[in-house]
């Protein structure tokens, strides 16, 4: 299993002289994309019996994966791809195993079924879930846990390093169980954000983030004005203060804690809104 220090950073088996430059006080978790989800191919010419096999490296969430599955799915059907193996990396292997989590669950739930979509999002972007989705969820990380990933098995993932699936194992067992206080660790998350904005009152820490976010998310419409107002406004106001897109806060959802050191050390400027940019007028 790989071994963490103090900070909850990986300590990997070569030197990395801009270690303590890049991460001084350890390393953050970037669990959600911070920029908008692509397309993959969208420059490729395909065929119906072309295999495309596409190397991610530092892959970051599932998003560029799924908007890739589902770019290709409206091709015709001369110029949709047979398959698309999709072979993910990422320097911290708590991105490789969360990203095993969502596409299990893609896999598994009926994109039809509302309830199903919203399990998606929630164990994907909201630190604090339901219940009936922390159950949900906790089944999903005890079947991960337990499974071989070999040849016999049906599902859609592999792993092609025993060192990395180990890891991911590891971890899984980790957040299955794992029940910190909601309360407790909304604290933390205001806690971890504010001391990387110490010079600035709260409503102009959060009013920052959100204008960043939100001029990203108007690019190419001159005439919107960012106003209070907005719902876009009061939408990114609500993540940024509570760390989730909705009001369910009844259990915190593991997938976004530091395994093994149990801390909120997601980067502070994370939004779930920018993996969606920019909005269209």
């Amino acid at each position: 299993m790989t071994k963490y220090d103090s900070q909850g950073v990986p300590i990997f088996g070569f030197h990395n002289p801009a270690g303590l430059i890049l991460y001084p006080e350890g390393l953050f978790s970037y669990s959600m994309g911070n920029t908008r989800a692509r397309d993959l191919t969208e420059l490729m010419a395909t065929s119906a019996d072309e295999v495309l096999d596409l190397l991610l490296l530092a892959s970051g969430d599932v998003r560029n994966i799924l908007h890739t599955v589902a770019e290709m799915s409206l091709r015709n059907s001369q110029e949709r791809a047979q398959c698309l193996n999709f072979h993910l990396n990422d320097y911290d292997p708590t991105i490789v195993a969360r990203n095993a989590v969502i596409l299990d669950v893609v896999g598994s739930i009926n994109a039809d079924v509302a309830e199903d979509l919203d399990f998606l999002w929630n164990i994907w972007y909201n630190m604090a879930l339901s219940e009936s989705d922390y159950i949900r969820l906790q089944k999903v990380l005890s079947v991960l846990a337990e499974r071989k990933f070999d040849s016999v098995d049906q599902s859609v993932l592999r792993f092609g390093d025993s060192t990395v699936f180990k890891e991911c194992q590891d971890i899984w067992k980790d957040w299955k169980g794992l029940d910190l206080d909601i309360k407790k660790v909304k604290q933390e998350r205001r806690n971890f954000i504010a001391n990387k904005f110490k010079t600035l009152e709260k409503e102009s820490k959060v009013k920052d983030l959100c204008d960043g976010i939100l001029s990203r998310l108007m690019v190419g419409i001159t005439s919107h004005r960012l106003n209070p107002e907005d719902m876009l406004r009061v939408e990114l106001k609500h993540w940024f203060e509570e760390g989730s897109t909705n009001d369910e806060a009844e259990n915190t959802n593991p997938t976004l804690i530091r395994p093994f050191v149990h801390k909120w050390k997601q980067h502070y400027a994370a939004c779930p809104f920018e993996s969606y940019l920019p909005v269209e007028g």
